[in-house]
């Protein structure tokens, strides 16, 4: 009976919202509105669905952005609305600008529920809480869709999972200095020939990261792929032989988790939330951020038989089964929801 609005203010992912709508298991539950970057739009929008929530509703408004966050806040402040609000941090107290950090907070006064994707996350943020703020606060830990994921990869005809004399390593994620890609290209330009890197993901920095590839004569090795549908991913991430992120910092990696949950060999830099991944599946390897290390890593890799990667990434696939799962995640959400609801006037 769930119904769900999701009121972007300014849509940076249109293939996101368009698999969201794409999903037949929702999209009959879903409203998508993009304000396309308009303040007014967007407050508007909000004042109108809470006029539409009715006393005997159970609603729940949730932010994942300070910005769009607190104009949702001030849109249920003006309309005396006591409609609950959640607010989800997906990344660490030093990540965020100091004028975001104001504006967080100020989202946190008047939020019930504080959550954090990631213990490491919370961590970081502990020493600048208030007791009141720490009260409502609570780690729930990112989760894979793994019905989603299994789905995916029925498709794949097992034919199509070929060994040939290429050595594939796939990256996914925003193309931004918080995923540190020139350090990877780095790698690359000292490893074997055989050895390709597919980069999913789309950002700023493309044109800057093509230039580099293409004067290290990378061109035939690295490729930047853009944005692609998630389900595709998991097909390429199954056909690949190795998944890495060399990010410099993360809130819980959703892309590492699903290279996981596929059952792939993944290794990722040395940070926090890496490592809080690894404390539920210590299969997983980690590495310093040093481009000689990585690249004794991935040819110790490469030197591996398929076999034995194989078993790890089977190993790494049921650690996440049993731990990060999505859902998991919602079962939580949906007590923190239900238990707010409660409270409501």
């Amino acid at each position: 009976d769930e119904h769900i609005k999701y009121a972007a203010f300014h849509s940076t992912d249109n293939a996101l919202i368009e698999s969201i709508k794409a999903d037949t298991q929702i999209s009959n539950r879903l409203d998508v509105e993009d304000a396309n970057g308009n303040i007014i739009k967007y407050f508007n929008m909000i004042r109108k669905w809470a006029n539409s929530i009715s006393k005997e509703d159970l609603a729940v408004m949730h932010g994942h952005q300070p910005g769009s966050s607190i104009i949702g806040v001030l849109a249920l402040f003006f309309k005396r609305s006591k409609i609950p609000f959640v607010y989800t941090v997906h990344n660490s107290f030093t990540n965020f600008p100091f004028f975001k950090r104001i504006i967080l907070f100020l989202c946190f006064f008047r939020v019930d529920v504080i959550t954090f994707v990631s213990q490491s996350a919370y961590d970081s943020f502990k020493i600048h809480l208030s007791q009141k703020l720490l009260n409502k606060s609570i780690v729930i830990q990112n989760g894979v869709d793994m019905d989603r994921v299994d789905t995916a990869l029925s498709h794949i005809d097992s034919q199509d999972i070929k060994k040939n004399s290429s050595f594939r390593i796939v990256c996914i994620g925003r193309l931004a200095s918080q995923k540190n890609l020139y350090f990877l290209i780095n790698v690359m330009v000292k490893l074997n020939n055989n050895i390709c890197l597919d980069i999913y993901g789309e950002g700023l920095l493309r044109d800057d990261l093509q230039r580099m590839i293409n004067e290290n004569n990378l061109r035939d090795r690295v490729t930047l792929h853009g944005n692609i549908p998630r389900d595709d991913l998991f097909k390429y991430l199954k056909k690949s032989d190795l998944y890495v992120s060399v990010a410099n910092y993360e809130g819980l990696p959703m892309a590492a988790m699903e290279a996981l949950a596929v059952g792939k060999y993944c290794l990722l830099s040395d940070i926090d939330s890496h490592f809080e991944i690894q404390r539920l599946v210590p299969s997983l390897n980690i590495v310093a951020r040093d481009v000689s290390k990585w690249i004794l890593e991935i040819e110790s890799i490469v030197n591996m038989t398929d076999e034995e990667r194989e078993k790890i990434g089977k190993q790494n696939r049921e650690y996440v089964k049993e731990s990060l799962t999505m859902n998991k995640m919602q079962e939580k959400y949906t007590n923190i929801y239900k238990k707010i609801n409660k409270n409501r006037g």
